[in-house]
């Protein structure tokens, strides 16, 4: 399990600027977890949201999609699967209408997207040309976790997009609550550890072949009566 492996791929280009809780951009790929960005719920309203994950997903295919509307404009350079807020428009009360979460792939021209201006109030997007291949050179990309229901967070140029959250409630989804009987953890990192012990069914093990430079966490407080197995050694070519 690498941590490429562990994100759901949705991928926002590496240089992807991310507004924080306190008003600065901080890039995508200088997120760390701890840090606390401007997040939103479905309804388009925002605040703080702690980030608990990073992923850097590696080299892949991106396209370029550009939006306008009579109070502005924005780029977004993601994968086709990347996620965004979209409504069909604002209520009275500033609230977004009918709002989903939908990839890139699925939203065409007429689409209306939420955006959020600078001094924290709605507006609304729409595609104003179609999505652009980013010619035959794959981009290195990254996406963040946030610690909220909705997984929605905004970027500098204020349009709200989904994070590749939600991987333990997914894979316990996929296996009807029961949790898979082996989770490797390939990457020796605390986060990666942490989702092993999250997916791991009763009586499943937890194979760690990564090499940890940091003390992790063991959950025996929920692992002690599911009769795991843990195994550990360093991975060699002989």
């Amino acid at each position: 399990m690498t941590q490429g492996q562990i994100s759901s791929k949705h991928c926002l280009k590496r240089g992807t600027l991310v507004r924080m809780a306190d008003g600065s951009v901080k890039a995508i790929e200088d997120v760390v977890v701890g840090d606390t960005v401007l997040g939103a719920d479905i309804g388009g309203r925002v605040f703080g949201v702690r980030v608990v994950n990073t992923f850097d997903n590696g080299l892949r295919d991106c396209v370029c999609t550009n939006f306008t509307s009579g109070g502005g404009a924005a780029t977004l350079f993601s994968t086709l699967d990347h996620k965004i807020l979209t409504t069909t428009g604002v209520d009275g009360d500033s609230k977004l209408l009918d709002a989903k979460v939908s990839p890139i792939a699925d939203c065409v021209t007429d689409t209306v997207f939420a955006t959020v201006f600078s001094c924290g109030e709605l507006g609304l997007l729409k595609i104003s040309r179609g999505r652009m291949p980013l010619g035959d050179t794959q981009y290195p990309t990254h996406d963040i976790e946030v610690d909220h229901p909705d997984h929605l967070f905004v970027l500098a140029n204020g349009l709200i997009v989904s994070n590749s959250g939600g991987v333990a409630e997914q894979v316990m989804a996929l296996t009807g609550g029961r949790g898979v009987d082996t989770a490797i953890e390939a990457v020796g990192i605390p986060a990666t550890f942490e989702l092993c012990q999250d997916i791991v069914a009763a009586g499943g093990t937890i194979a760690n072949v990564g090499v940890h430079g940091v003390k992790v966490d063991l959950h025996l407080e929920r692992l002690w009566s599911h009769n795991v197995t843990i195994t550990t050694r360093l991975v060699d070519t002989v």
